[in-house]
């Protein structure tokens, strides 16, 4: 009997009698009574993959990728849910305003900061909306891929390969695509261009079965053939003709009529001691000269929106099977992370590439995400979240009016690696204060929001800066002014 995903873990109660869990979706469980010669299939009721199978006797608890624990007193024919376990994976994280962001998680919830990070709170569960046998026992399809458009209109993508919305900020989700009962199926590629109009790509019960769809007025769904076949992961779009489709196997095809046709892309540089065929894992388009593509064995770069791509070579050893994700704040400045604590940094436009060794070795990154200030966000499989360390806070030193706008100098200066920046506003104003190298490029936002008259204060933490002399700028409306620092470690 064909098992769709690799086994994960076994029980036997004795030499004859076991069970085998595999790592799909359905949660799939074989059975065999004559010691393996011969296995049937258990009927799939949990809507997750399961990990883990252990027990006593006839008693059996399995353990699925969503962290829930299952419990069987009959060896395997009837579970109960119990007791929801451990942390959830990350699936996607996005700033829409300088204050709000969300996360997607895996488990099937939505958590929602509107206080820049410090905190995040849980919203209404999405649900499940495939079409559950009566032996059903998950409540809540996982989250495979979402796109968060503004601070109240954003969708996710689901296990069983549905899509669902909110236009309340999360309180309550409505189904844009039905599900199917498959549990090979999966929405994992999404991205909307703007509230109303954007694109899924979605796997069926057949690994080979793919489909592209088309959202548009955020409800009307128009489904077609992918042309990728190997369960696409990443989707992008530049506008409403142009865009990407990233899958298994090393796939990748554009798009220059809105998906009606696909065309394979042609990639250059690649090494020869190199696959390939490494899943493709996120596409990111900052303008039409510059696209970034993250496979799990590569970096490509495209200046015509995915039709032709260059191997973008980091020069970092032994790090070619480790990619799982990355984003770029502008055509200079991007990263790229993966399996064990990984995050490459550019600043150059990819040019040179430097490893950050901040987070543990012990993480899996799925991605960076930007706020509204630059400041990086990095989310794991174990529910974690790094923020950089530039990030910065604001705090108002006095709230008495100066007669006019000015920067003083930073203090400590010379600086190791923290240092205080004041500054004062003469009116509210929405402010911007950055800090460039002596080449002029931008290497860290400390501030972009509104900020009330007064006096304010920015305490900077440059660890992941080299030594030397940089500069700082204030921009208040039409009051700009600069100084230097120097960096000495």
């Amino acid at each position: 009997t064909r098992m769709y995903a690799s086994g994960q873990d076994t029980y036997f109660k004795d030499k004859n009698n076991g069970l085998i869990v595999g790592g799909q979706r359905g949660g799939n469980i074989m059975k065999t009574t004559d010691g393996g010669a011969t296995w049937a299939q258990l009927t799939p009721q949990f809507g997750n993959a399961l990990y883990g199978i252990s027990g006593i006797g006839d008693k059996v608890w399995a353990v699925s990728r969503l962290g829930m624990i299952y419990k069987s007193d009959d060896f395997g024919a009837t579970w109960t849910a119990l007791a929801k376990h451990g942390t959830d994976a990350i699936q996607n994280m996005a700033f829409v305003s300088a204050k709000t962001g969300f996360m997607a998680l895996s488990n099937g919830y939505v958590k929602k900061t509107t206080d820049g990070g410090k905190t995040w709170i849980a919203q209404a569960p999405i649900g499940t909306h495939h079409t559950a046998s009566s032996a059903e026992i998950l409540a809540i399809d996982g989250i495979l891929s979402s796109s968060f458009v503004s601070e109240n209109v954003s969708y996710v993508g689901q296990e069983y390969g549905g899509l669902q919305k909110t236009s309340d900020g999360g309180k309550t989700w409505t189904v844009v695509m039905q599900a199917d009962s498959g549990s090979q199926s999966g929405t994992r590629a999404l991205h909307f261009l703007n509230e109303t109009t954007g694109f899924a790509a979605r796997s069926k019960s057949l690994y080979d079965a793919d489909q592209f769809v088309t959202i548009t007025g955020g409800s009307t769904v128009a489904v077609r053939d992918t042309a990728a076949k190997k369960q696409p992961r990443t989707i992008q779009f530049f506008d409403a003709n142009r865009g990407i489709i990233g899958a298994n196997s090393g796939i990748i095809r554009y798009t220059t009529d809105g998906g009606a046709t696909w065309a394979t892309s042609t990639v250059t540089g690649h090494p020869a001691s190199l696959a390939k065929t490494g899943t493709i894992y996120a596409v990111d388009i900052v303008d039409e000269l510059n696209t970034w593509l993250i496979g799990s064995k590569f970096i490509y770069k495209s200046a015509d929106l995915g039709k032709t791509w260059t191997y973008v070579a980091h020069g970092i050893a032994g790090i070619d099977t480790s990619f799982y994700g990355g984003n770029f704040k502008d055509a200079k400045t991007g990263y790229v992370v993966g399996y064990k604590g990984l995050v490459l940094k550019t600043t150059d436009g990819g040019a040179t590439w430097t490893r950050i060794t901040d987070i543990p070795a012990t993480e899996s990154l799925y991605g960076p995400a930007f706020d509204a200030s630059g400041a990086v966000w990095i989310y794991t499989a174990s529910g974690n979240v790094y923020a950089n360390s530039g990030a910065t806070s604001v705090k108002s030193v006095s709230s008495s009016v100066p007669t006019a706008c000015s920067l003083e100098q930073n203090y400590p200066n010379p600086f190791n690696p923290s240092t205080v920046i004041r500054f004062s506003l003469a009116g509210a104003q929405h402010v911007r204060v950055a800090v460039y190298d002596v080449l002029g490029r931008e290497a860290s936002v400390l501030v972009n929001e509104q900020l009330s008259a007064g006096t304010h204060a920015i305490e900077w933490n440059a660890k992941d800066l080299s030594s030397g002399v940089y500069f700082y700028r204030l921009d208040a409306g039409s009051f700009t002014q600069t100084k230097k620092l120097l960096l000495q470690k």
